[in-house]
């Protein structure tokens, strides 16, 4: 019982059993109300399938973050509920769309919502969004 007790006062102090984590910040540097749909498209032409995340939102101005475990057992999730996001909707104020999309096996050309750690919103983003009809 002494040794059982000396091991979990160990394992207390060292942080035995805690994975590490990696923070995700996702920022909207626009003056607008956002709203992202997030999609995995996975699958085969003959067998496709679509799995899509929760909804995200960002007041003007606003960030969120995300902690996430990683490592062996650890998430693959960043900003979003779903693994594997290659493409987003981010919608402007209920008034203009951005649709993004990303070939996952090269996500240092895709805008950086698709890469890992931090992603920004931004003005040019609004400005090259499509009006909503």
């Amino acid at each position: 019982m002494k040794y059982i007790l000396i091991i979990a006062l160990i394992c207390g102090m060292l942080g035995c059993g805690d994975e590490p984590t990696n923070t995700y910040v996702l920022i909207n540097k626009t003056e607008y109300n956002i709203q992202i749909s997030a999609f995995s498209h996975r699958g085969t032409a003959e067998n496709p399938f679509v799995r899509k995340a929760e909804l995200v939102v960002l007041e003007p101005l606003g960030k969120i973050e995300k902690e996430r475990s990683f490592g062996e057992g650890g998430s693959s999730l960043t900003y979003f509920s779903e693994a594997s996001i290659d493409s987003v909707r981010i919608i402007f104020d209920d008034k203009k769309l951005l649709v993004l999309e990303c070939d996952l096996s090269n996500t240092q050309v895709c805008h950086s919502i698709f890469q890992a750690f931090e992603a920004t919103i931004t003005q040019e983003n609004y400005d090259s969004a499509e009006l909503i009809e």
